[in-house]
C-alpha cells in the first residue's frame, strides 16, 4: 500500500508544480492570468484534490484493510504481474467505467480511474487534458475474449494462436531460436551432425545454428462516438461497446493473421515465406476444389495439429469431391446418409471451420490448412482509451478512441525441407489460385 500512496503523492506534486509554474510565469511577466490559464489551473488543482482524497482513504485503510472494501482487490494498485488468480478492479462493469471516463472529461475525476491507471502503468497515471484513461484489465480480457462462439469463425483464429504479453519496459519480443529448416543432408538443429566412427577415427565438429525471432508491437486504433443519452445508461454502453468492439478487434486481428503484409501490422500466413502453396491439378477448372487438392495439402502439413479454414463458397465443392474409380467416381466427404445428415465438420480427422475471412472460391487462401500454434501474437499491456468532449461538442456527443499495441507473425521463418523427399512442409498450407 505504501508504494501506491507514494506514487499518488508524486502525481499530486507534479500537478501542483505545474499549476505553480503557470502562476509564476504570469507574475514574472507582470500580467493577469488568461482565461485558458485559469481553466488549466482549476483543472490541475481539482485533480490534485481528488488524488489527495484518495491518499487519505488509502492511508486510513492500511494494508490489512484492502480486502474489506467492496469492489477492491488486494494488490490491484500494485501492478501485480501474477496472473494465476483472477482479480477484479474497482469498477463493477465496463459500462460503469465508460460513464466515469465521460464524467472525468467534465472535471469530475472518479478516484477509481486513478487506481486503474496506477495499476496498469506502474504508478504513472495516464491522464491528459482530454481525460485519457486505461481500461480496467479484466474488461480488456473480456473485450478480447475468444472463448465466446462468435459468428463467422472470428474467434476460432485468434484463439488458436500462441500469445505473449510484454512487460512495462518492452515494446518488442526478441527470442533466440534454432534455424532448423533443412534436413536434406541428415543434419539437425541447423547443422548438428552425429557420425558412426571406428576406433581412433577423426570426428568433424558441428554446432546448431542460432537465429533471432523479433516482433515489435504496432498500434491498432478504433474511434467511436456516444450521445449524452447513451452515456446516461451504463448497461446500454456495456452492450454496445463491449459487443461491437470485441467483434471489430477480433475481425481486424484475425484478418491480419491470415493476410497481413507486415507493414505496421502483423505478417499474415498467406504472405509469409513459411507458406506452402500446393499447385493446382493439370487441367483443373477455375473456381473448383478437387480431392487431389486437399489430399496434397494434408501431405505438406509439417505438424499433426492442423485446422482447415475455408470460405463458405467452398462448401459445394467439398460436398461434390470424388475419388475416381474406373469411369465413375466415389464421394469422399459427404456422410453415408447423404444430405439427410449434417455435413462432416472435419477433413482427414482435422476440424473444418467456415469463415468469410478466407478468400473467395478460386483465389489463393480460399481453403487453408493451418497449425496456428506456430503463429505468435505479441501484445503490450491492455487496451488504452482516450475520450474527448470537444471533437463532436456541437452534436452533444462524446468521442472515444481505443488503442491496442499488438503485432504478430509466424514463428517459422521458412518452409522445412525433409530428410528424404523433395516436397517441402510447413504449418501453413494452401492451394494455388484456380482462376
Amino acid at each position: 500500500m505504501k508504494k501506491q500512496i507514494r506514487a499518488l503523492q508524486e502525481q499530486r506534486t507534479e500537478l501542483l508544480n505545474e499549476a505553480a509554474r503557470i502562476y509564476r510565469a504570469a507574475i514574472d511577466e507582470k500580467r493577469k492570468l488568461t482565461e485558458t490559464e485559469e481553466q488549466r489551473i482549476e483543472s490541475l488543482t481539482a485533480q490534485a484534490k481528488t488524488i489527495k482524497d484518495t491518499i487519505a482513504v488509502l492511508e486510513e485503510i492500511g494494508d490489512e484493510g484492502e480486502a474489506r472494501i467492496p469492489g477492491f482487490v488486494a494488490g490491484s494498485l500494485a501492478g501485480n504481474n501474477d496472473n494465476t488468480q483472477p482479480q477484479r478492479g474497482p469498477f463493477s462493469s465496463f459500462g460503469e467505467q465508460i460513464r466515469a471516463i465521460y464524467q472525468a472529461s467534465r472535471g469530475d475525476v472518479d478516484p477509481r480511474l486513478l487506481a486503474v491507471n496506477s495499476s496498469a502503468s506502474g504508478g504513472s497515471a495516464r491522464q491528459s487534458d482530454d481525460a485519457g484513461f486505461l481500461i480496467q484489465p479484466e474488461f480488456v480480457q473480456e473485450l478480447f475474449s475468444v472463448s465466446e462462439s462468435i459468428q463467422d469463425g472470428l474467434g476460432e483464429i485468434l484463439g488458436r494462436c500462441s500469445s505473449t504479453t510484454l512487460g512495462p519496459n518492452a515494446n518488442r519480443l526478441v527470442v533466440p531460436y534454432i534455424e532448423d529448416a533443412n534436413y536434406s543432408d541428415g543434419s539437425r538443429f541447423g547443422g548438428v551432425q552425429i557420425y558412426w566412427a571406428g576406433e581412433a577415427d577423426k570426428v568433424t565438429s558441428t554446432k546448431p545454428k542460432i537465429g533471432k525471432w523479433e516482433c515489435q508491437v504496432e498500434n491498432l486504433d478504433g474511434l467511436a462516438y456516444a450521445t449524452e443519452e447513451m452515456l446516461q445508461d451504463a448497461s446500454q454502453m456495456e452492450s454496445v461497446y463491449m459487443g461491437t468492439f470485441r467483434k471489430a478487434y477480433d475481425f481486424k486481428l484475425s484478418d491480419a493473421v491470415l493476410r497481413g503484409d507486415g507493414a505496421a501490422k502483423p505478417l499474415g500466413v498467406l504472405n509469409s515465406a513459411a507458406l506452402v502453396t500446393v499447385a493446382k491439378e493439370t487441367g483443373q477448372a477455375a473456381d473448383t476444389i478437387v480431392y487431389e487438392n486437399v489430399l496434397k495439402m494434408n501431405s505438406r502439413l509439417a505438424t499433426n495439429r492442423g485446422v482447415w479454414f475455408a470460405n463458405k463458397e467452398c462448401l459445394p465443392q467439398l460436398a461434390t469431391m470424388n475419388l475416381s474409380a474406373g469411369t465413375a467416381g466415389v464421394p469422399v466427404w459427404m456422410p453415408a446418409g447423404g444430405i439427410s445428415g449434417a455435413p462432416y465438420a472435419s477433413l482427414f480427422g482435422m476440424p473444418l471451420i467456415f469463415t468469410d475471412l478466407c478468400s473467395a472460391l478460386g483465389d489463393l487462401g480460399d481453403i487453408t490448412l493451418l497449425d496456428l500454434s506456430q503463429y505468435r501474437i505479441v501484445r503490450k499491456g491492455g487496451l488504452a482509451q482516450d475520450s474527448s468532449m470537444h471533437v463532436r461538442f456541437e452534436y452533444h456527443e462524446m468521442a472515444f478512441r481505443w488503442r491496442l499495441r499488438v503485432n504478430g507473425q509466424p514463428q517459422w521463418k521458412t518452409v522445412m525441407t525433409p530428410y528424404k523427399g523433395s516436397a517441402t512442409r510447413s504449418p501453413f498450407v494452401t492451394v494455388a489460385a484456380r482462376a
